[in-house]
């Protein structure tokens, strides 16, 4: 039998380093927020969503989807301070019969369906597993204060880490537990997990599938999506 799967997507961060709240940007004719999130409303192996948005946001937002669609549940919830809580929120908000947990930045709008599938996918034998790039460039470890060179890294063995990310509910639910119980803030749902030895699988993700943080990502987005619309017409 099939375990259902949920998807919990943060949307609560401030957007300091894009001078506004990106996920409510509009590119096209919709925010930001709605592109990253049609997919999954279109996604057979999607069963409920969550969008977590800054407290001030939430009925507004959650009229927006309604009117939008109504062809899945979708509950709006208000986020925390840190991703890690509002991801906790979006958690803690899916129904009790949710197995998997698939985590996707509202801001990163080209994902695929292929990349979510895979990571759904690898959760039956993985604890977890995360869409992520292979290292292009070299990489280097550098001492923050001085700027010197510590060490060369074998870019083999370094990955840049994307979402969507997958997670059996259980380890999960115990990873940011346990992360807000000694006051750790991991840079991603896959390093919590990591800490506390659970098996996190990589699938190969693209270079396309970026995360829109900066105003300089944001031209690159719009030249993205307008090709795409092109392509599609």
């Amino acid at each position: 039998m099939e375990r259902k799967v949920g998807a919990v997507l943060p949307a609560a961060g401030a957007g300091l380093r894009f001078g506004e709240p990106k996920q409510f940007k509009t590119l096209g004719k919709r925010p930001l927020l709605f592109h990253s999130l049609v997919p999954f409303l279109h996604s057979p192996l999607i069963s409920e969503i969550v969008v977590v948005v800054p407290p001030d946001t939430v009925r507004q937002v959650q009229r927006e989807i309604h009117s939008f669609t109504r062809s899945k549940p979708v509950n709006v919830v208000a986020g925390g301070a840190r991703r890690q809580d509002s991801v906790f929120a979006g958690v803690k908000a899916l129904s009790a019969d949710i197995e998997l947990v698939v985590i996707h930045d509202a801001v990163r709008p080209f994902f695929t369906d292929q990349m979510l599938a895979a990571t759904i996918a690898a959760c039956g034998r993985w604890d977890g597993a995360i869409v992520a790039l292979p290292a292009r460039d070299t990489i280097k470890q550098v001492e923050p204060e001085t700027g010197r060179i510590q060490n060369t890294l074998d870019r083999q063995t370094i990955w840049q880490a994307q979402t969507p990310q997958t997670f059996r509910r259980q380890p999960l639910t115990r990873a940011l537990e346990t992360a807000e119980q000694e006051q750790i803030t991991g840079t991603d749902e896959a390093s919590l997990l990591e800490r506390l030895g659970y098996s996190v699988k990589v699938v190969p993700g693209s270079p396309t599938n970026i995360k829109i943080t900066t105003p300089e990502d944001w031209v690159f987005a719009e030249e993205l999506y307008r090709r795409r619309k092109r392509d599609r017409e």
